[in-house]
């Protein structure tokens, strides 16, 4: 009778922490992906990133273990530009590897409630992972109605102009990194990769070398400029590598911008990048104009 009592006093305490959490707002991605290398066909699985909580953002990515931080359970919208698309409930699957703990930011999901959710585009190997198949976008889910995009963030084609004023700016990141062939870039060479622009005239540039590969172009080693309307300038790519530095192949990323919305209801959008670079993947939270930010990063060996 003790022990069950005990284990009934338990039960009530755990919930009742989880419950001073309950009012969080998570953020999380829905994701596609091939059951195995040999299994072609798809499954999505529910990933959950970040939380808010007293007007700021965590990572949730060392807290994958914390029931008391990282929920068993949750209802979620999906968010792509500035609409909601879907809704769907989700459950924790297993982990894995229960007895390595640094593998829980790449196994760790849950599992949809549903089976028909919405795909945006064809699969690219822009969000492949390091795995290398082709996969579909990953699509932003909040556990909160706030999906709008007040800021209104567009695609648009920047004027080569800028370029002149950002190549320095693109230069130091490398040099920085410690990537000497940064010495050799020839400014004409630099180019824009596709870009926004807000409803108050601020930027997200995308910058990087035109290359060619077999016949067909392409813009690389890109980083990631935000430029306000007023011109203060911010590095968003120097947020995301720079903690990779010395890390060999893993210090230079690719940036792919998923979507803008209003996650936290204070009026303003935050931005979230799916991160790709060699032997690693994740997610990157940009909010308060670009001036913080968080990650959800793994590897895989």
């Amino acid at each position: 009778m003790k022990r069950l009592l005990f284990k009934i006093l338990f039960l009530l305490f755990t919930t009742s922490l989880f419950s001073q959490n309950h009012g969080d707002i998570y953020l999380g991605v829905l994701e596609t992906k091939n059951v195995s290398s040999k299994d072609t066909s798809r499954i999505k699985i529910q990933r959950i990133l970040f939380r808010f909580e007293n007007n700021e953002w965590y990572s949730l990515e060392n807290d994958i273990s914390n029931s008391t931080l990282y929920p068993s359970q949750a209802n979620w919208i999906i968010a792509f530009d500035g609409k909601n698309i879907g809704s769907f409930g989700s459950n924790m699957a297993p982990i894995k590897n229960k007895n390595t703990p640094w593998t829980f930011p790449r196994d760790a999901y849950h599992i949809p409630s549903k089976k028909d959710l919405p795909t945006i585009g064809t699969p690219s190997m822009e969000f492949s992972g390091w795995v290398g198949y082709e996969q579909p976008r990953p699509l932003v889910t909040v556990t909160a109605n706030n999906y709008a995009d007040p800021e209104q963030w567009k695609p648009f084609k920047p004027a080569r102009k800028e370029i002149a004023e950002l190549a320095p700016l693109y230069e130091e990141h490398f040099r920085n990194m410690e990537l000497r062939w940064v010495d050799t870039v020839i400014h004409s060479k630099l180019e824009f990769g596709k870009s926004y622009i807000s409803s108050k005239s601020d930027k997200l540039l995308q910058i990087g070398i035109l290359d060619s590969v077999n016949g067909k172009e392409h813009i690389s080693n890109r980083i990631w400029i935000y430029k306000s309307k007023s011109g203060e300038i911010i590095n968003l790519s120097k947020a995301i590598d720079f903690p990779f530095k010395g890390h060999g192949d893993s210090e230079v990323s690719n940036l792919y911008l998923l979507d803008a919305g209003d996650y936290d209801n204070n009026g303003y959008s935050e931005v979230v990048f799916w991160i790709d670079r060699y032997n690693g993947n994740g997610y990157a939270l940009f909010y308060n104009n670009f001036s913080s930010h968080v990650s959800f990063d793994w590897s895989y060996h």
